[in-house]
């Protein structure tokens, strides 16, 4: 049966923890503007090929 002290996260794993959603978020924020700035310059090759 687990007591108290190997349930409460230790401070690595809380350190680890916040760096891995930092890291997701900062992945998923560059993955948003990577799209954007993707899309934006394929309307505009488009667009310049268009005319």
């Amino acid at each position: 049966m687990p007591t108290a002290d190997d349930q409460t996260p230790q401070p690595d794993e809380l350190q680890a923890l916040s760096d891995e959603i930092v890291l997701l978020g900062l992945a998923m924020l560059g993955a948003q503007m990577f799209e954007f700035t993707f899309y934006g310059r394929a309307s505009h090759l488009k667009a310049t090929f268009e005319e």
